[in-house]
């Protein structure tokens, strides 16, 4: 995943870019659990630099279980490009891997770095306005695009260490159950503080656009709560309040047993449970609850 790209794969890059450039720089991007990311900067002919991402699809089961993820993620960045929504520029892909030695993207940098407990009133109404304008996306141009899906797991067992079975069994019976059909609108499907970047309290990027699909919008701010409220629930409950503020929508509690179910075998063999794991077990218990559990 860190390793350096082949040469041949570089010289792709660079000829999209700049036919007549040079490499200056390449480096190993942090995060990327699904592809290989580095940052390339090219000097030009004319004497500017360009600094680029290549994001290589190196891993075999991610391709096996989605052969046309190159071509689906270009799709969603074109589809994007239009929106005030900080989004990198598709400048080139690759989705057979005959040039990169893997199905590979090439997209414009995007300045800036994710944050997590950082993150003020004034941050969580960024994020509330971008998943607006994303929501906001015609279904007209959307035609073919993959549905919102849940996140199977291993096995469907209340954790060991619960002492309220009867409420995983229910919430299992909701998240196997039908997704909504209304409200569906484009989603990112992983919209969390990781793939979102700032720079001086301002968001400049919202990137890795691989699992984009259509679905409940509530989703895209159920798999965010899920993500925060591994530190701050507070945190994820203000969220909420700010979307259905910037939306004018209600927020579907269905989202939370999406999201929080869709991370079950990870927590479900733990021996004793955190405090931010419990945490996830109450909103669970409240979601259920006002689902009519």
């Amino acid at each position: 995943m860190r390793a350096r790209p082949p040469e041949w794969a570089v010289r792709w890059v660079v000829e999209a870019v700049a036919a007549d450039g040079e490499v200056s720089d390449i480096a190993a991007m942090p995060g990327g659990s699904t592809a290989a990311m580095h940052r390339i900067t090219i000097n030009r002919p004319n004497g500017t630099t360009r600094t680029v991402v290549l994001r290589r699809y190196v891993l075999a089961h991610i391709v096996d279980e989605s052969p046309d993820v190159v071509t689906h993620e270009a799709h969603a960045l074109e589809l994007l490009a239009p929106l005030a929504v900080p989004t990198p520029e598709l400048l080139a892909h690759d989705p057979t891997g005959e040039h990169a030695d893997a199905p590979a993207l090439v997209m414009s940098f995007l300045e800036g770095r994710p944050a997590w407990e950082t993150l003020g009133d004034r941050q969580l109404q960024a994020m509330a306005e971008a998943l607006v304008e994303l929501h906001a996306v015609p279904r007209t141009a959307c035609d073919g695009m993959r549905s919102c899906r849940p996140y199977d797991q291993v096995a469907y067992e209340p954790p060991r260490w619960t002492s309220t079975p009867a409420l995983w069994e229910r919430a299992f019976e909701i998240f196997q159950g039908p997704i909504p059909a209304d409200d569906l609108v484009v989603v990112h499907r992983d919209f969390h503080p990781g793939n979102l970047l700032w720079r001086r309290g301002r968001l400049t990027g919202v990137v890795d656009w691989q699992a984009v699909c259509v679905g409940p919008a509530s989703i895209d701010v159920g798999h965010c709560r899920l993500n925060m409220s591994y530190y701050d629930a507070g945190q994820a409950d203000r969220l909420r309040a700010a979307w259905e503020r910037a939306s004018g929508r209600i927020y579907d509690p269905w989202a939370d047993v999406m999201s929080i179910i869709g991370v079950l075998d990870s927590i479900r063999t733990q021996r004793s449970a955190s405090a931010a794991v419990l945490e996830l077990e109450r909103s669970l218990g409240r979601a259920v609850a006002a689902l009519g559990g």
